[in-house]
């Protein structure tokens, strides 16, 4: 078994195996620049893979846990701190549920407060909400397991044609988290479409907020990478999410009808 391949609690070496891998590493170092200032261009010929399954069946190595245990004593603690509290369970459904309106209203506050002027809309995406927010106390722990992904705020200007045809990509799926929009869904299309309160105008443009994977074209809403302007703020979903829960201290989110389905439309 190569050293590349052993799990933690098989590295514990002596002396004499620590100094070996040391002029190893050296060695590698080596090699990989050497062929960094090269000419030849080396090809894969083959490739193979071999998977070792870690379980509790493997011993803990006890000076890998004294290394680490500081590092799980602050992460734990800092996972720990509670940052508000919750009436009632924050949970996503479709086509309109609780976490999804708080997502998408965070991406929504976020980017009118970095770029100091009115957006209009914010969209978010079902899938990328991993968990729900517990009744009662909820900690920072709780937000990165609602969002474990690095993706940042983008902001983008549609024209009205484009918000209908980002309406309709929703409706398609039954619905996905937003905020400053409402619309009926029937026969996957999207119907008396409000932003604001105001019906929506196909001669002006309006500005929304979603996240950089959306905003690439992600969960189907593909009128996005189609934007007339775009504007990526340096501003972690995450941490707008802590941020903005934090400042509120005390969450009590309901339903307000921002999608409705038509009665021949079936919910999830």
């Amino acid at each position: 078994m190569s050293d590349l391949h052993r799990p933690f609690p098989l590295m514990a070496k002596s002396n004499r195996e620590r100094s070996y891998s040391v002029w190893v590493i050296a060695l590698m170092m080596f090699i990989i620049s050497a062929c960094g200032s090269a000419e030849t261009t080396l090809v894969v010929s083959e490739t193979s893979d071999t998977y070792y399954q870690i379980n509790q069946s493997i011993e803990s190595d006890q000076a890998i846990a004294r290394l680490l245990a500081p590092y799980i004593t602050d992460m734990n603690s800092r996972m720990s701190q509670v940052i508000a509290y919750s009436e009632t369970p924050i949970t996503r459904f479709r086509p309109e549920g609780t976490l999804n309106n708080l997502s998408a209203d965070i991406l929504r506050f976020r980017a009118v407060r970095e770029l100091g002027h009115p957006v209009d809309i914010g969209v978010a995406n079902f899938g990328g909400l991993r968990a729900p927010l517990p009744q009662g106390n909820i900690t920072v722990g709780n937000i990165y397991e609602l969002m474990p992904f690095e993706n940042m705020i983008a902001v983008l200007k549609l024209t009205g044609s484009q918000v209908q045809t980002m309406a309709d990509q929703i409706a398609v799926r039954n619905g996905e988290p937003v905020s400053g929009i409402r619309f009926r869904i029937e026969d996957g299309r999207a119907y008396d479409i409000l932003v604001g309160h105001e019906p929506l105008r196909r001669d002006r443009t309006y500005w929304v907020a979603t996240n950089s994977y959306v905003a690439d074209g992600g969960d189907g809403i593909s009128v996005f990478t189609e934007a007339q302007e775009r504007i990526d703020l340096p501003v972690l979903i995450r941490d707008a999410m802590i941020e903005y829960i934090r400042a509120r201290r005390h969450l009590n989110y309901e339903l307000d009808q921002r999608i409705r389905l038509s009665s021949s439309t079936s919910e999830e």
